[in-house]
């Protein structure tokens, strides 16, 4: 059974850190002090399992007004199972339950389809992030017609 759960600082995050270094650092070969940083202890933190395995997480970010999803890894073996799709919709979800308009996220460039199929579109020039290059893409809430939000 798939089930996800948020996290905060306050939680346990070795779970999520242990899901990210295996993807950023031992596969992307990105250092482990550039890994993690101040920002996620304030972050809201999803944890993907399934069947009792840890498989895929992510971040969301609020800052200077702006909510900014990063940090989304699935293990390597358990790509192409939708489980990086669940968390990006989760947090996307949550950004927008908190009062986001819209969301954003620099996407490593071989990710952008799978950001698109999402909703999100480019919003940016390519840049080089920790040597990688990433696409600045967004997300916007749709207003709902019947409710008028």
């Amino acid at each position: 059974m798939v089930t996800g759960k948020f996290l905060t600082g306050k939680d346990d995050l070795s779970h999520v850190f242990q899901i990210r270094e295996e993807v950023f650092c031992k596969e992307q070969n990105i250092a482990k002090e550039l890994e993690r940083d101040a920002w996620d202890q304030g972050a809201i933190h999803v944890l993907i399992h399934d069947h009792g395995c840890n498989v895929a997480t992510g971040r969301l970010l609020q800052k200077d007004g702006e909510y900014s999803i990063g940090r989304v890894a699935v293990i390597k073996e358990e790509r192409g199972k939708y489980y990086g799709d669940l968390v990006v919709r989760m947090l996307v979800d949550k950004a927008f339950r908190l009062g986001a308009k819209k969301v954003v996220i620099h996407a490593q460039s071989q990710t952008v389809l799978f950001y698109q199929k999402i909703g999100f579109v480019q919003d940016g020039e390519e840049c080089v992030i920790a040597g990688i290059n990433h696409i600045p893409m967004k997300i916007e809430q749709l207003a709902c017609s019947k409710c008028h939000k």
